[in-house]
């Protein structure tokens, strides 16, 4: 929310996949706590996500795909 300015559900939507294309780390809601969402065909997001996390490298990331 730049500015203090709210997004609608399909602005909200649209600006997450922007981000996401551009290499970006987007959080979302869940029923239980936030997940975060990089594209996983982009290296250095998921580098990024693994620093973010304090995860090490030889252990996995959760991946949701449809269908």
């Amino acid at each position: 929310m730049p500015n203090g300015r709210r997004f609608t559900k399909q602005q909200a939507v649209e600006q997450a996949v922007r981000l996401l294309k551009k290499g970006g780390i987007v959080a979302f809601p869940t029923e239980t706590y936030y997940g975060l969402a990089v594209d996983p065909y982009c290296e250095s997001a998921v580098r990024r996500l693994y620093q973010l996390k304090a995860r090490q490298a030889d252990k996995p990331l959760l991946l949701l795909v449809e269908n």
